[in-house]
C-alpha cells in the first residue's frame, strides 16, 4: 500500500509539471475516455494512470486553479494512504511553476511578491520559530527577515548562508515594490528583474533537495547555477550593494533598512 501510494504521488508530481509545459498532446480517444473531476478538483472516476492527461484536460476546460486543486487533492489522498512524499514537494513545485510563469511573462515585481508571500508561510511552517522568540514576543513579532535568519540556524539548516544573503536581497526588493508606487520605487528594473531570477533559483534549490530526499527524478530539473558568480557578484559589483554580515541586511545608496534580528 505504501509503495503504491508513493508511486502514485510520483505520477502526480510528474503531472503537475505538465501544467507548466507547452503544447501537451492528448490523443482524442484517450481524452474521451477520461472522466474529469468536478469544480472542486476531486477525482470522479479516472485511474491514477490517467492523471497526466486528466490534469491537462482539467486545465484546458476548467482553468489552472481547478487543475491544481485536482492534483493536490489526489496527492494528499495518496499521502493519507501511506505515500512518503510530503506536501511541500508539491507546493514548492507549484511556486516554481507560477513564479517562473510570472518571470517569463515579464512581471518580475509580481514574481518577487508571490515568492516572498510563499516563503513567509514556508518558514513559519518548517522552523521551530516559537523557540527563538523572547518571552514577551509572539507570532505577531515575526517578520520575513527574522524567519530567513531562523532558517539558517544550526537546529534548522533549511537554507545555507549564501542563500540567506540572497533571500535578504529578494526581501529587500520586495519591500520597495510592496511599499512604493511604481513612480516612487527606489530600485531599478534590473534590480527587480534580478530579484525575480534569484527567487526562482532559491525555489529551485529547495525543489531539488526535496526531490533528492524523496528519490524523485524531475523530468525538468531546475538549472544548476553558481549563485556567487551569477547573482551575488552582480548585486555587489553592478548594483553597488554591500551585505552586512553581522546585521543580515544589504546596504544600498537608496533605502536605509535595518531589519530586526
Amino acid at each position: 500500500m505504501v509503495k503504491a501510494a508513493t508511486e502514485s504521488q510520483h505520477e502526480i508530481v510528474r503531472a503537475l509539471q505538465y501544467l507548466y509545459a507547452d503544447d501537451v498532446e492528448i490523443p482524442p480517444e484517450l481524452a474521451d475516455s477520461i472522466n474529469l473531476p468536478d469544480e472542486k478538483g476531486e477525482i470522479t472516476g479516472s485511474s491514477i494512470d490517467d492523471i497526466v492527461p486528466a490534469a491537462v484536460l482539467m486545465q484546458r476546460e476548467h482553468g489552472q486553479y481547478n487543475a491544481l486543486q485536482f492534483l493536490y487533492y489526489n496527492f494528499r489522498r495518496m499521502e493519507e494512504e501511506g505515500g512518503t512524499i510530503d506536501r511541500w514537494m508539491f507546493l514548492l513545485l507549484v511556486e516554481y511553476g507560477e513564479v517562473g510563469d510570472l518571470f517569463l511573462d515579464e512581471h518580475p515585481d509580481a514574481a518577487v511578491l508571490r515568492g516572498c508571500a510563499f516563503f513567509d508561510h514556508y518558514f513559519r511552517e518548517l522552523t521551530d520559530w516559537h523557540s527563538y522568540l523572547d518571552t514577551n514576543e509572539d507570532e505577531s513579532d515575526l517578520s520575513l527577515a527574522r524567519l530567513i535568519n531562523m532558517a539558517t540556524y544550526d537546529e534548522e539548516q533549511i537554507i545555507s548562508p549564501t542563500e540567506q544573503k540572497l533571500f535578504h536581497y529578494v526581501r529587500h526588493v520586495r519591500n520597495d515594490i510592496a511599499h512604493h508606487s511604481w513612480l516612487a520605487k527606489e530600485y531599478t528594473y534590473d534590480a527587480v528583474f534580478t530579484a525575480a531570477r534569484v527567487q526562482l533559483y532559491l525555489i529551485g534549490e529547495l525543489v531539488q533537495r526535496k526531490a533528492a530526499a524523496a528519490g524523485l527524478e524531475l523530468p525538468q530539473p531546475p538549472e544548476e547555477i553558481d549563485p556567487e558568480t551569477e547573482y551575488i557578484e552582480t548585486i555587489e559589483e553592478d548594483y553597488g550593494w554591500e551585505y552586512q554580515e553581522g546585521r543580515y541586511y544589504w546596504e544600498t545608496d537608496a533605502l536605509d533598512e535595518r531589519p530586526p534580528l
